[in-house]
């Protein structure tokens, strides 16, 4: 279903989402909004990406011009344990 309604945005079909589902912008502000809140989302997936790959530079044993001198990976950010559980 996803991949349909994305299809049919890249078409210029005004279609908006939230948490009862899809539909169509009725006016300018509607979809302005739900413009708005994409943007935002895509925005911190962006952040977490940039972190994400700064996280395996460092691990690679690189440190990158915006990490921090004293950064530390952490240790274990999800227990051992529940990740063998969710395997």
């Amino acid at each position: 279903m996803r991949s349909i309604i994305n299809a049919l945005r890249k078409k210029c079909y005004p279609i908006c989402a939230d948490t009862n589902g899809y539909y169509y912008a009725q006016d300018l502000g509607e979809l302005d909004n739900y413009i708005a809140s994409l943007q935002g989302r895509i925005n911190k997936e962006i952040e977490a990406l940039v972190g994400l790959k700064e996280a395996r530079l460092y691990m690679a044993g690189r440190e990158t011009e915006g990490m921090r001198q004293d950064y530390k990976m952490p240790q274990e950010v999800v227990p051992k344990k529940l990740v063998q559980q969710l395997l």
